[in-house]
């Protein structure tokens, strides 16, 4: 194999790594944006459940108070039906008093449930702030995690093209341009393997001539399909040039 052919499949192969790793990190936003979400989510939990308490609380002072008013109809029309004078105000005054009584009956039924509700709603607050207190510790430690890998692999990047600097000094400037050239199209597949009479890049079948040359090593050769550097496979032997010819 040619040497900067060689020299080229070192530098790939730190093109490979960096190419892995920067998909990577360009994961680890949207990772981030998901253990932010799982915290505001609990937070939102937490919120509703406290909104929830308010409003029973609300709710049991208006039905307190709502009694408190029809208990004082209540005493007000009975202290009047003991003054009327006739059966028809009396049977008039009586509906009024009975109608009083069963607003209180629900009223009192309403309030007991709501009492009733007293320990669920402060289980509920109870529970969302449990849940929340598990997600911030675990917020906290995640948030460390991807800080800590994310610039573990921005250095070994920044490592990495530095030394494909190094290498590709030792390339000719020209080749070192079409091999960077074509990584742009093809990230870390500049260079691909002739294997049964195909370029594996694209899978396109190589004429006869193309083949020779590859396994002459003479000069770089390239698809004519998709216009990557093919290098020589070990399995290509002379008999498959011969062949080939």
């Amino acid at each position: 194999m040619l040497p900067d052919v060689q020299t080229l499949l070192d530098i790939q192969e730190i093109d490979k790594e960096a190419l892995e790793l920067n998909t990577q990190i360009a994961r680890y936003p949207v990772i981030w944006e998901e253990v932010k979400s799982r915290m505001a989510k609990k937070k939102q939990a937490v919120a509703a459940a406290v909104e929830a308490k308010e409003k029973h609380v609300k709710a049991r002072r208006q039905t307190e108070q709502k009694l408190r008013l029809f208990s004082d109809d209540l005493r007000r029309f009975q202290s009047q039906q003991a003054t009327v004078k006739t059966a028809k105000e009396y049977e008039a005054m009586n509906k009024q008093v009975e109608g009083i009584k069963e607003k209180i009956s629900l009223l009192e039924k309403s309030g007991l449930d709501l009492i009733g509700l007293d320990e669920k709603v402060d289980a509920d607050i109870k529970a969302a702030n449990d849940e929340l207190k598990k997600v911030e510790e675990s917020y906290n430690s995640e948030k460390e995690r991807i800080r800590g890998q994310f610039n573990e692999k921005k250095s070994r990047v920044a490592a990495l093209e530095a030394d494909k600097k190094k290498i590709m000094q030792r390339v000719a400037p020209e080749l070192g341009g079409i091999y960077d050239r074509i990584n742009r199209r093809h990230p870390s597949t500049a260079i691909v393997t002739v294997r049964s009479g195909s370029c594996t890049g694209c899978h396109f079948s190589l004429l006869p001539n193309v083949l020779v040359d590859v396994h002459r090593e003479e000069k770089p050769t390239y698809c004519p399909n998709c216009g990557r550097m093919l290098s020589h496979d070990e399995t290509y032997t002379r008999e498959e040039a011969s062949a080939a010819t």
